[in-house]
């Protein structure tokens, strides 16, 4: 028997919360629900002092509480509570759950969640773009669907890995760019829509095509800024030392997180080649980093 509510696929998990989500990809009918989303009174009162946000993370609940935003408690892997603060925006509320509060929930469940745009480059077959806000994740992945590859996550990148290999679990089916972007490349106004009236950039559904199913893992390139494109192989004890930093236990917890946790980390190091590519700070050069991709670093990933 259906479950009453609304049902999503998220990270290819059945979502099902009582109240709509419009970041999430809807599901016409489901007969589970591998998560739930639950609006309710929290029995909790943060406490905000040199920062806007207030978080305890456990073995296997977390609670994440953000000024103006609200207090959301993943009692569970299984299960997100969610308290708005008063008058809150409903859409400032889905991009916080569709952000950070579901990477918590991934991560508890055992995957590990980069700060990282991924395509696909071919039907079973991905790559990882990893860096800091502002690095050009977004943008180089836009650029590479616009050229043939598939955008299968934006943000945070979630990733299953053993001692042999490492799949990207497909994500939320759009991408958040810059406005000038959508104008340059003439993309399709019915795939466009506002992020929030308070953001200037702008979502780019991807729904048409989306896997469902993890793609294999076939390279992590890391982002910087620098003075001329360029792009390289690095080690595995590089890709080690940028893996740790660019997951979810240091980038939103200050930590390095469990053994389990650096023990995937190091699976994935080690099994998984990885690039270093520089982008220069002009946006003429996009098309230049898209190119090195293209002609460098894809006949090096795809599989024969």
């Amino acid at each position: 028997m259906p479950f009453p509510g609304c049902f999503y696929s998220v990270y290819g998990l059945q979502t099902c919360s009582d109240q709509p989500i419009l970041e999430f990809e809807p599901l016409v009918a489901a007969t589970r629900a591998d998560v739930r989303i639950c609006w309710q009174k929290i029995a909790f009162s943060p406490t905000y002092t040199d920062t806007d946000w207030h978080f305890i993370v456990a073995q296997h609940e977390a609670i994440l509480c953000f000024q103006g935003v609200g207090v959301f408690h993943i009692s569970d892997p299984a299960t997100i509570l969610v308290e708005p603060e008063p008058e809150v925006d409903e859409r400032m509320v889905a991009r916080y759950l569709s952000g950070v509060v579901f990477a918590v929930l991934l991560h508890l469940r055992g995957l590990v969640v980069f700060h990282a745009a991924s395509v696909a480059i071919t039907e079973q077959d991905a790559i990882a773009f990893i860096g800091d806000s502002g690095a050009g994740k977004s943008t180089l992945a836009a650029l590479l669907h616009l050229r043939g590859c598939f955008c299968i996550a934006d943000d945070v990148t979630a990733m299953q890995a053993d001692a042999q290999h490492a799949a990207i679990v497909p994500g939320i089916p759009r991408l958040k760019i810059d406005p000038d972007l959508a104008r340059r490349y003439a993309l399709p106004a019915d795939q466009l829509c506002s992020v929030h009236p308070a953001e200037e950039q702008i979502y780019f559904s991807l729904v048409q095509g989306f896997p469902k199913i993890p793609l294999h893992v076939r390279a992590l390139v890391f982002l910087d800024v620098g003075l001329q494109a360029s792009l390289q192989r690095i080690t595995a004890r590089q890709a080690m030392i940028e893996t740790v930093r660019y997951t979810l236990p240091t980038r939103f917890l200050q930590t390095t997180g469990s053994r389990e946790h650096f023990q995937r980390c190091a699976s994935i190091a080690g099994s998984v080649p990885a690039f270093a590519l520089t982008r220069t700070r002009h946006l003429d050069d996009r098309e230049l980093v898209a190119d090195l991709v293209v002609n460098e670093l894809l006949p090096c990933a795809c599989p024969l």
